[in-house]
């Protein structure tokens, strides 16, 4: 990958960093300034080879950029490299130049070595005080202050250095100019040209490592060697015989600057000065001068100006991206904030629009609740009470137009007066005392019915409710209709029942009366048929037979009559049933008819109920024996028994077989008395069975139905209570009550009486309460 190299780099530089760091603080001390001292000297024996004969004064002094790179990025003990390594190198090169004695030569060499030093220490001073910490070549005012820092420094040792050869007699004064220039040409080349890009490999950013780039950098360096060798090397192209190439570098440098930034900038700038100095020391280029000395200082000029100006640009280039850089970083920063005020903005605007809909839907609910109080039949009353001892300070706070009307007076003319002023009658009644104390103890009174002593013959239903400071709150409706209609009612109830009641009576009569005259005419018949019985030819025996079925099924219409009368004349008193055990006995009972048939029954879990014990037999004989009477021709008949628990305290019980069905058009048909959808010569039956089933199930506050599809089958359902009677008052007894009233037999009383009538008679005998008779006017 191409990044692997880069990492391995960092790697390795981070390990040697680590080393270093676990190094003690002397010992690193030492090794800082014993290799501050070998650069720093090394440096100097390369530009002391340029330097005037016996001066050690050099056009060209890059130590003096060595030695401010070095005090900037290790601190002033630095200093003490660039002490020994000046006074090292000096003392080598007079002594190989035999310039003074040893002891001159020492103390010169130490004098000029301390210079150095302190040129280095003074520009670090500078440089921090003027630009600050660290690599400050980004901005073009800084490369202005770090040219005054470098001219300034320079002073120092150029001050320092040609005054103590002067002194030492080594430097004739006839030179001392001279030689002062040089040094302190010199010592300012090198820090422009060197001291940056120390600095700038040393704090400089690092830049991701990419082939791509890193080609087109080897390409560019290659390229700006060539031009800077035919720059100065003074063979120029034929067509440019007589001109000066000096330019060629340029557009090289201005492009390394815009691509590759600081680094590569100022290593450019050595790339040319390095092929410049190469060339003029060999008398070559433009720089090439009859005297070597004059050579090297118009090239530290060029040099120095070449540095500066590319340091400029460089630092232009710079500003320019920090300030494209910090404006993209505003305009993202702008538009983030842009977004977050918009969504702020979204936000705020969306909980307007919710607050302004609220109030809208607020100001909508409080017109509703305006015209509802204002149109509502009902009188909404609130007072207030000047005196909380005295009931008749009892004050009219607001009314609405209902209750003004109950009042007899308007809303208006009403609001702010006294209740005892305009109402004294009420105060005999008890109700502002009432009013009184749902202020007193804030607990809401429900009055109930209250006769008005306003208007005699009207009744009100009268609720308070305390509201908040110290008023209450009155509702009081006109139930004169409402309790006139109650009486009405109640009284057609009582109508309804007493009507009831005769009817269960006469059926119960009227089928007991019917039993003796049917027996008469059998009897009759069996005589009639014994005496003629030898004359009888087929066709009167056929006349017998017949009016022996007719008697027979008058015999069972009479006896299912009775049976349905029988639900509520005779009823048992309720008690705890399982029917389950109950069902069993019930298909014990039906075994034959289920073997005749070749059907079965399946009988699941059936609930516990509080019922009659034999209406409950004869409900359940009464649905099983209709399942396997009405079954499909050349299919057994199957049912299906099972019950289940509903809620509030019900149950169910469904029974359902495999048999014809029927039409569901006839389902209220099915229950009613002596209704049949089938002839008798079809499915024989009285059609009571069902309707007997149904009074069962009203007579114990339940209900019977049934679904069912024609060749389908169907699915008989009975729900009853599945625990005691509840108390009076509740839902189920008034459902009981109901059930009583339009199927309940006559008073206990009433009923004894009417046997016992019957039985003085001669009309009803004990074996008559089992197999009644009927009248033939009920039966017509």
């Amino acid at each position: 990958m191409p990044a692997a190299p880069a990492l391995k780099q960092a790697g390795l530089e981070s390990k040697l960093r680590k080393r270093y760091r676990r190094l003690p603080e002397r010992l690193k001390l030492a090794v800082e300034i014993l290799g501050v001292a070998a650069l720093y000297c090394a440096a100097a024996k390369l530009s002391l080879g340029l330097a005037f004969a016996e001066t050690n004064a050099s056009p060209m002094w890059p130590p003096a950029g060595i030695g401010l790179a070095a005090v900037l990025l290790l601190g002033y003990r630095a200093g003490w490299g660039i002490l020994l390594g000046a006074a090292v190198a000096n003392i080598a090169e007079f002594y190989s130049n035999q310039a003074a004695g040893p002891g001159t030569i020492l103390l010169v060499s130490t004098v000029i070595g301390a210079g150095n030093a302190a040129e280095a220490c003074l520009g670090a001073f500078l440089f921090r005080r003027w630009i600050g910490p660290g690599n400050s070549f980004c901005k073009a005012g800084d490369v202005f202050k770090f040219g005054a820092a470098a001219s300034a420094m320079c002073l120092i040792s150029a001050a320092v250095g040609p005054s103590v050869l002067r002194l030492s007699g080594i430097v004739p004064g006839a030179i001392y100019g001279l030689v002062w220039f040089t040094w302190w040409l010199g010592d300012t080349v090198g820090v422009l040209l060197l001291a940056p890009p120390l600095l700038a490999w040393s704090r400089g950013p690092r830049s991701p490592w990419r082939p791509g780039k890193t080609a087109e950098s080897l390409l560019l360096f290659a390229l700006l060697a060539l031009a800077s060798g035919l720059t100065f090397s003074g063979r120029p192209l034929p067509a440019q015989a007589h001109s000066p190439l000096l330019f060629l570098p340029l557009p090289l440098l201005l492009w390394i600057i815009f691509r590759f930034g600081p680094r590569a900038a100022t290593s450019s700038v050595l790339v040319v000065s390095a092929a410049a100095m190469w060339h003029t020391l060999r008398h070559a280029g433009p720089f090439a001068q009859a005297n070597l000395q004059e050579s090297l200082l118009l090239l530290s000029g060029f040099m120095a100006v070449v540095s500066f100006s590319v340091l400029v640009v460089t630092a232009i280039l710079s500003e320019r991206n920090a300030l494209e850089a910090a404006l993209n970083r505003d305009r993202e920063d702008l538009e983030v904030r842009v977004k977050r005020q918009t969504a702020a903005l979204t936000r705020a605007n969306k909980v307007l629009l919710e607050e302004i809909m609220e109030r809208k839907l607020k100001e909508g609910h409080l017109e509703l609740q305006r015209n509802i109080i204002t149109h509502i039949p009902i009188g909404l009353l609130v007072l207030g009470m000047d005196d909380p001892d005295d009931p008749r300070t009892l004050r009219v706070v607001d009314i609405n137009p209902s209750g003004g009307r109950m009042l007899g007076a308007s809303r208006p003319e009403l609001i702010g007066r006294r209740l005892y002023d305009f109402a004294p009658q009420v105060f005999e009644s008890g109700l502002p005392e009432t009013f009184a104390g749902v202020i007193g103890d804030g607990v809401g009174r429900e009055i109930g019915e209250y006769a008005s002593r306003l208007n005699p013959g009207t009744f009100y239903a009268i609720k308070t409710f305390p509201l908040p400071h110290r008023k209450v709150g009155a509702s009081f409706e006109d139930i004169t209709a409402r309790k006139r209609a109650q009486e009405a009612l109640r009284e057609k109830g009582a109508a309804l029942a007493r009507s009831n009641a005769e009817l269960a009576g006469f059926a119960y009569i009227a089928s007991h009366d019917l039993q003796e005259p049917l027996r008469k005419v059998s009897a009759f018949a069996d005589r009639l048929r014994e005496r003629i019985s030898a004359a009888l030819d087929d066709e009167g025996r056929d006349y017998f037979r017949r009016i022996d079925k007719a008697l027979v099924g008058m015999g069972e219409l009479i006896d299912s009559l009775l049976t349905l009368a029988r639900v509520t004349t005779q009823a048992q008193p309720l008690k705890e049933v399982d029917l389950r055990a109950l069902a069993r006995e019930v298909i014990s009972d039906l075994d034959l008819t289920i073997a005749r048939s070749g059907g079965r029954v399946e009988l699941r879990c059936l609930p516990r109920v509080r019922a009659d014990p034999f209406q409950m037999r004869q409900l359940l004989q009464n649905l099983i024996a209709n399942a396997l009477k009405f079954r499909k021709k050349d299919v057994p008949p199957l049912v299906r028994i099972h019950g289940s628990l509903l809620h509030n305290g019900l149950c169910e019980i469904r029974v359902k077989d495999n048999g014809i069905g029927f039409d569901e058009k006839y389902l209220d048909r099915i229950f009613q008395p002596f209704q049949r959808l089938h002839s008798r010569a079809e499915y024989e039956g009285t059609g009571m069975g069902l309707a007997i089933c149904r009074r069962i199930a009203a007579r114990h506050g339940g209900a019977i139905s049934a679904k069912s599809l024609p060749g389908k089958g169907s699915s008989f359902k009975v729900v009853l209570p599945a625990a005691p009677p509840a108390l009076p008052g509740t839902r189920s007894s008034a459902k009981s009550a109901a059930a009583a009233q339009n199927f309940g037999p006559p008073p206990a009383e009433a009923e004894a009486g009417l046997l016992q009538a019957l039985e003085s008679r001669g009309r009803l005998s004990p074996e008559g309460v089992a197999h009644g008779t009927t009248n033939q006017s009920l039966v017509d």
